[in-house]
């Protein structure tokens, strides 16, 4: 009598159990793809909100970095009796102001894009200031200019083209 009962008892169990699993193993493959489809919704309408905005980025930092390139920094700064010292001061000055405008803008591009820009600033300063340093006392601002413009001319590429070349770079890779 007994082993009828557990005869019955599997006969029973053992499909449940089959169906139970089978109907696991269905909603779980289910639910794991509606998970995925949200996310994949998600991020498409979060790329159509920021995709624009991180665009907008690098065309500032590019514009930045056309900003700080030395030819058009002297040609910007530069006024009539400057001497060296009040051009190397207006033109770090201007080179800062320029960089502080943008650093919202870190935000949306990449770490190295950043450092790119960052370095480029960096090595604008220092140009100058190598420049200012080669001068003799009370040189004018033509002669700084001068300097500069011969220094930049030596350079296979500037710092600021280098830049602007890896942002350029990285705003195709979003495409």
């Amino acid at each position: 009598m007994t082993d009828i009962f557990w005869m019955n008892v599997l006969q029973a169990i053992i499909p449940a159990g089959l169906v139970l699993g089978a109907v696991y193993v269905l909603l779980k493959k289910f639910f794991d793809n509606e998970e995925r489809r949200r996310f994949y919704e998600l991020r498409t309408n979060n790329q159509k909100i920021s995709l624009p905005i991180r665009m907008q980025a690098y065309e500032r930092l590019a514009l930045l970095l056309e900003r700080l390139s030395l030819n058009s920094l002297i040609v910007r700064v530069k006024k009539p009796g400057m001497s060296a010292a009040d051009l190397q001061a207006a033109l770090t000055n201007e080179i800062r102001a320029e960089f502080d405008h943008n650093l919202s803008q870190q935000i949306y591009i990449s770490n190295d894009a950043w450092q790119q820009v960052t370095q480029a600033k960096e090595s604008v300063i220092r140009q100058i200031h190598v420049c200012y340093s080669a001068l003799p006392s009370g040189a004018s601002s033509m002669d700084l200019s001068k300097t500069i413009l011969e220094n930049t001319m030596k350079e296979e590429i500037s710092a600021t083209q280098k830049s602007l070349l890896f942002l350029k770079e990285e705003a195709q890779q979003i495409f």
